[in-house]
């Protein structure tokens, strides 16, 4: 009875009980135990939807939609004919960065090792962190030496280097806009956080520069902004749950596009 009332993980819950009371104790269950096993449960069934949506895909002679990027892949997870990488909350700036926080450049490779180059398309999604977040963070950080829209720049020449070496290597690639700003404080701490209006403005040159580039370089742009934004560049109510990421009601703006691109006779 003793050793079992000094197992370490007790000792830990009366440490954390005594710090902060039940408050701070449920989150240290959530954290420990809880979120791990969700991510478990969703980390399952999403491989087995993507296992089953490709099978499906293969047997019909169709084209998988292979979807990597940030949080707002979500919405597609499950949904044929898209199979969803995740590479958590991951920046444009950051994908070929090897080793980084989130290894979303790990991640992308190995998805990309289940894409048929001669059917398959690859629909990156990426750059809402980088609008919201770092780069109005690194605009204050470094004494505004650095504008805006050069910090925009610099990202989507980082991302670009990414597309245009998948592009290159027989890949192809579609490259999403950022849905709109989102609805959201700034619940991570940011040190140097954006109000509203500026991170709506950010998002709004972030695609105009995205959409350009892709033009120039010839990559087919999804753009879904201006059917999922307000007239102040915003989600739509109607769209989000959490303020920030679309919901299931966006769906048909996805899977229009696959009809209207007609990928290798995509029924749907």
């Amino acid at each position: 009875m003793t050793s079992l009332l000094s197992h370490p993980l007790l000792e830990k819950a009366r440490i954390a009980l005594g710090e902060g009371g039940l408050p701070r104790l449920g989150r240290m269950a959530w954290d420990r135990s809880l979120y791990p096993l969700l991510l478990w449960r969703d980390r399952t069934w999403l491989t087995r939807r993507n296992m089953a949506i490709t099978l499906v895909c293969r047997l019909r002679r169709t084209a998988v939609v292979h979807v990597a990027g940030d949080s707002h892949t979500h919405v597609l997870r499950g949904v044929y004919p898209f199979r969803v990488t995740w590479l958590g909350a991951a920046t444009a700036y950051n994908l070929d960065k090897e080793g980084s926080t989130t290894g979303s450049r790990e991640k992308l490779a190995e998805a990309l090792t289940k894409v048929n180059k001669s059917r398959d398309v690859v629909l990156l999604i990426l750059g809402e962190v980088d609008a919201r977040v770092h780069i109005f963070n690194q605009y204050v950080a470094h004494g505004r030496t650095l504008s805006v829209s050069e910090l925009i720049d610099a990202t989507i020449r980082r991302y670009g280097a990414v597309i245009l070496r998948l592009k290159s290597g027989g890949y192809r690639v579609v490259v999403q806009s950022v849905p709109a700003a989102p609805y959201q404080d700034n619940v991570y701490g940011i040190e140097f956080y954006a109000d509203n209006e500026t991170r709506a403005r950010i998002v709004r040159e972030f695609n105009g520069r995205l959409k350009t580039w892709c033009s120039v370089n010839e990559v087919e742009y999804l753009d879904v902004y201006g059917s999922v934004s307000d007239e102040r560049g915003f989600i739509l109510r109607t769209l989000t749950t959490d303020g920030t990421h679309l919901n299931d009601s966006a769906l048909p703006i996805y899977l229009d596009w696959v009809r209207r691109r007609a990928f290798s006779g995509i029924s749907l």
